[in-house]
């Protein structure tokens, strides 16, 4: 008996076939995937519905195709043929160490399209999300664990391929400097291989920003020192603090080893922007410096930056880094980890509010933060509380981190 295998009914959007799994002669399972098909914002694999041999396959990739399209003509068989070819097509994986099991593990179509490419087993991949779902990040840590190369999983070759903007009208290709494609490789990494996740908070400021400002007077009144003071020394030291008093913010994840390295030491990176890329010089032994030491050094680094004399040894042994991004304005976002590190601060421009409090009306300066942190190493109630000791430092200022 002979079958037409038609696509299901997948909404009124024409799909591009990327992938066909089996060929004409190949006996199939019931629920075995037979093609991939991806669309503008989704990818997804076409199952069987029944046993049998694909006698004649009606597409080829790069097809459109939509609901009810014709797609194979499938031979059903017999329990006996069944038993037959079932025997047969597990010899001829066991031969070849083939794992066709993929209707028994949970992931995306593009993960079970990336291990098939690259003969892995994922049966293999302990997946961490629900029903044991294996994730992209799951599989590409499963690939740094076995020492395979992840760098083709960032490449943009992919992208230049399917989209032609020629033909809507001029274009410039620019390549990436040096130092823009390190960033670009070290952030890659970061993001595929560490679980991010990002917690955002405000700050009120009111009392550090009046504080501050008065110091800024009295520094305008003294001819010997010419630093301003900005909010950052501030946070940085009070992030000094928080390292010491949550230690795995200041620690590294090894996933080869399953070990967590906590850092007796302090040391925090600061992101300075300039037309050549970013860089990150680190301020070493927060805690045995001063703000007006932080604010020292934090320009010295800025200027060295903007005259490309800064040093690589400037940019090694950073424990946290922070990314101020309040000189340009915008609200939360989500920073990416600076691998080894597991944890960073993003800071947004500060605002200006009107809040209701005891009949009263109170202006307040608040700061927007986002904290990203690597889940594997914090949990949520750990990064609230870090956050929060943060924010009782900044709003209560105390006084201590002037010193």
């Amino acid at each position: 008996m002979y079958k037409k295998v038609r696509i299901p009914d997948v909404g009124k959007e024409k799909l591009e076939v990327i992938e066909i799994l089996v060929k004409e002669g190949d006996f199939v399972n019931k629920k075995q995937d037979l093609i991939t098909l991806e669309g503008e914002k989704t990818s997804i694999e076409i199952p069987s519905k029944e046993t049998g041999i694909i006698k004649k396959v009606f597409i080829k990739i790069g097809d459109l195709v939509k609901t009810n399209s014709k797609i194979f003509l499938l031979k059903k068989k017999n329990q006996k043929e069944k038993k037959v070819h079932r025997n047969n097509i597990l010899k001829v994986n066991k031969e070849r160490n083939i794992f066709n099991k993929y209707d028994e593990i949970y992931t995306s179509p593009m993960v079970r399209r990336l291990a098939r490419k690259n003969n892995i087993n994922l049966s293999e991949i302990k997946g961490t999300g629900k029903k044991g779902r294996i994730s992209k990040e799951d599989f590409l840590i499963f690939l740094e664990k076995k020492n395979i190369n992840y760098k083709k999983y960032c490449s943009k070759d992919i992208f230049e391929k399917k989209f032609f903007f020629e033909k809507f009208g001029k274009t410039e290709k620019v390549n990436l400097n040096k130092i823009q494609k390190v960033i670009s490789k070290n952030l890659c990494k970061s993001w595929l291989t560490i679980p991010h996740v990002t917690q955002f908070d405000e700050i009120d400021i009111t009392k550090l920003e009046e504080f501050r400002k008065n110091v800024n007077l009295d520094i305008l009144n003294n001819e010997n020192n010419s630093v301003k003071i900005t909010l950052l020394p501030f946070i940085v030291k009070v992030i000094g603090y928080a390292l010491k008093n949550f230690p795995n913010f200041n620690s590294s994840y090894s996933e080869k080893s399953n070990t967590l390295f906590l850092k007796k030491y302090i040391n925090i990176g600061i992101v300075i922007n300039c037309d050549r890329g970013i860089f990150i010089p680190v301020i070493r032994d927060v805690l045995n410096k001063s703000i007006f030491e932080i604010s020292i050094e934090i320009s010295s680094f800025s200027k060295k930056v903007m005259s490309n004399f800064l040093k690589k040894k400037d940019m090694e042994g950073g424990n946290f880094t922070i990314s101020n991004l309040g000189g340009y304005g915008g609200g939360h976002f989500t920073p990416i980890i600076n691998f080894p590190e597991v944890a960073i601060l993003g800071i947004s421009k500060y605002i200006n509010k009107n809040i209701f409090l005891n009949k009263k009306i109170f202006n307040i300066i608040t700061l927007p933060i986002s904290l990203s942190y690597d889940h594997r190493v914090i949990n949520g109630v750990e990064a609230v509380k870090f956050i929060n000791f943060i924010k009782n430092e900044l709003e209560k200022f105390h006084g201590f981190i002037i010193k």
